[in-house]
């Protein structure tokens, strides 16, 4: 079904025909076909995806991500130049199995989705760009020295979620961190450098093209990187025209079906919907990929449209469970521990 989801600044899917998938031995293949309702936050799932085991259950949901199509598509509009999540791929789409995608490319564009969360919420909060700094000059610090198993460590530690998204999202794509200049006055001055660990090599015109990502601890670095490098490449494949129906002239627009554009185009219109993103009240929240943790609106979609803005849940079974847990708290109460 094409429409819109809840008020949407670009249009979107709100259902999409596709098939059931699951992973096994590296490889998520296709299975039957199915229908899917999405409600808009399915991208806040999609990067907490860390094992093979996660890539099942979200591909049992929501299908393959399309990555031959978006390849293609993107390479067909831009001549010779490969954005920055076609080069995270482990290998060229024209490679994969039929019917199926690699778990590894599947992690890795996770984690893009995660880096680029925390990145919107870095940029708007000094406290976390500070926070993301002091824990980038750690990085070299520990026994483990810059590796990318060190980073995810001390991403997790963070207790700023913006830090463990950016840092830990960026280990996930296979990024590795590094601070490029000393701390000063200027903010805005302190720039983390991410650099590829383990991508293959890509060449133009027989010369070998660097990737370096640079995030300069400033709103505008942070935009740079957040909105040029991770989400416009996917914008960019939303294109708006005239048609003749019915005897009028009317809109008309040409959509990405893959499920990952469609992906990024929530994340756009997540960004766009003057609401920051905010952690799950409930203490136990499990978070992704089960359940947002770090959310925009209550989970799930209403006949209005309403998308619950002053939510302090990030899903419906937070909310009952930190209610059963206020109850059993309470004096005389004899319920049992509410499940997470």
């Amino acid at each position: 079904m094409f429409g819109v989801t809840s008020h949407p600044h670009i249009r979107s899917w709100t259902s999409i025909e596709t098939s059931a998938a699951s992973a096994t031995e590296g490889w998520v293949r296709k299975g039957p076909p199915q229908t899917v309702e999405l409600n808009g936050q399915e991208f806040l799932l999609f990067r907490g995806l860390r094992s093979e085991a996660d890539v099942s259950s979200f591909a049992r949901t929501h299908g393959l991500l399309g990555l031959s199509a978006a390849a293609w598509d993107q390479e067909r509009m831009q001549a010779n130049l490969r954005p920055t999540w076609a080069r995270a791929l482990t290998m060229q789409p024209v490679r994969y199995r039929p019917e199926a995608e690699p778990v590894a490319d599947w992690l890795r564009q996770a984690g893009l989705m995660d880096m680029a969360l925390g990145l919107w919420g870095v940029f708007g909060s000094p406290q976390a760009r500070r926070a993301l700094l002091a824990t980038c000059t750690r990085l070299r610090s520990g026994p483990k020295g810059d590796s990318l198993a060190h980073q995810a460590e001390l991403a997790a530690s963070s207790a700023s979620w913006q830090v463990r998204s950016v840092l830990g999202g960026a280990a996930g794509a296979g990024l590795r961190a590094r601070v490029e200049t000393a701390w000063s006055k200027d903010l805005g001055a302190s720039t983390v450098v991410f650099r590829p660990s383990s991508w293959a090599e890509y060449r133009r015109a027989g010369r070998v093209i660097h990737l370096r990502l640079r995030l300069e601890l400033a709103p505008q670095g942070i935009s740079e990187l957040l909105v040029d490098r991770l989400v416009d490449p996917w914008l960019e494949r939303v294109r708006a025209s005239l048609k003749f129906e019915e005897g009028r002239i009317i809109p008309s627009y040409t959509l990405p079906e893959d499920l990952l554009g469609i992906l990024w185009i929530q994340f756009a219109n997540g960004m766009l919907a003057s609401v920051d993103p905010r952690v799950c009240a409930w203490e136990r929240c499990p978070g992704p990929p089960s359940r947002p943790g770090v959310f925009l609106w209550r989970w799930g979609r209403t006949q209005t449209g309403t998308k619950h803005r002053d939510a302090m849940y990030c899903h419906p079974k937070c909310q009952h469970a930190a209610t059963v847990e206020r109850s059993r708290k309470s004096p005389g109460s004899l319920q049992r521990p509410a499940d997470p």
